[in-house]
């Protein structure tokens, strides 16, 4: 088993020390949260433990919220403490530690570490460098000759942002279904999307072997409260709930609360639309070269000297998350987080606009 820091965890990490020195620092990686303009009141129910599944109201909205457009009536929604935690424990059931599953790349760094921590093998597949669309042939040759579990993407995409078309998801859906593996679909941010229409059409009718993750995290504001929603299949649902219950019981009760509050008071991020602009127009005066994205907060640019940017980014206190960290064929790219307030990347795209050019 392979255990590493959080690459996003230091990046945050360096920015606080260099605060703690009295210096001005950011982070262009990764976002800046808006804190919620009020809370519910807190009763006596938040800390008994929930059922294992999660509360039954929770279950019920969160599919609505996170799976509606979905026709899956033989899948089960549970709630999860996190998405990594509902990882983690699809991953045990369907692995029976050894198996493989197929990480494509750019991914978010966690997969690999979650395989591991299951104590499966990790198999990554590099996607093109333009599209960044998936080798269809050679992921039928790899499940072929390796026979893996299962393949995990997310989308959108974090680091690329990219919304997979519905085409692929079909053709993916018939890689999996001839060979019985699963396809796990990562939607922790399905509420921050761009390109409504292809979001919608990103959607297949066959989804016997699918299994999807959503997250309160990005999408609601509730990045520290851990909670998330899963859609399995009813054949290994139970085994899901009983893993992640020998894990952690059930996801914390208050969490859960929360999680409801802001379905109702719809506390979700905000409009990023100006931001996103900002990013773009920042990328176009730079001359770099990025896949225009579709959804999450991110862009994925590819710069031409990485190292000499890093260098001057750092100088300014602008610390980043390379691209290698998503995997070894991306180390020119870097992940731009547009996911902050608007006067935070002016000044940030100040800085850089004026010593890197």
């Amino acid at each position: 088993m392979i255990s590493r820091h959080s690459p996003t965890l230091a990046i945050a990490e360096a920015v606080e020390r260099q605060r703690s020195l009295g210096k001005k620092a950011w982070s262009l990686s990764s976002p800046s949260f808006p804190v919620a303009e009020k809370l519910p009141d807190i009763a006596g129910d938040w800390f008994k433990l929930s059922a294992p599944a999660g509360i039954p109201e929770l279950r019920e909205k969160a599919r609505h919220v996170f799976f509606s457009k979905w026709d899956a009536p033989r899948h089960e929604c549970i709630i999860t403490a996190g998405a990594k935690a509902a990882i983690f424990s699809i991953f045990k059931i369907i692995t029976n530690s050894g198996g493989a599953i197929i990480v494509p790349q750019p991914a978010w760094p966690s997969y690999i570490d979650l395989v591991f921590a299951a104590g499966a093998k990790p198999i990554t597949i590099e996607s093109s460098t333009d599209s960044f669309s998936i080798d269809l042939l050679e992921l039928k040759a790899i499940v072929e000759t390796r026979k893996p579990k299962a393949i995990i993407l997310a989308n959108p995409c974090n680091p690329t942002g990219r919304i997979i078309p519905r085409n692929e998801l079909k053709e993916l859906a018939k890689i999996c279904n001839s060979f019985d593996l699963y396809l796990i679909l990562d939607q922790s941010f399905s509420g921050i999307v761009f390109d409504h229409k292809s979001w919608e059409n990103s959607v297949i009718a066959d989804v016997r072997n699918l299994i999807l993750i959503d997250s309160f995290s990005k999408n609601f504001l509730m990045q520290g409260a851990r909670v998330a929603a899963a859609l399995v299949p009813k054949d290994i649902s139970e085994y899901v709930i009983n893993m992640h219950q020998t894990l952690i019981s059930s996801a914390p009760t208050p969490a859960q609360k929360l999680a409801l509050w802001s379905i109702e008071f719809k506390n979700a991020m905000p409009d990023l639309s100006e931001q996103r602009n900002l990013a773009m127009q920042f990328i176009a005066d730079m001359n770099w070269s990025s896949y225009a994205q579709q959804g999450t907060f991110y862009f994925f640019p590819k710069i031409p000297n990485i190292k000499k940017f890093c260098e001057h980014a750092e100088d300014n206190g602008i610390f980043l998350l390379q691209g290698d960290a998503f995997g070894a064929r991306y180390k020119d790219y870097f992940r731009l987080c547009f996911g902050k307030p608007v006067s935070e990347l002016e000044t940030i795209f100040a800085r850089l606009s004026k010593k890197l050019k």
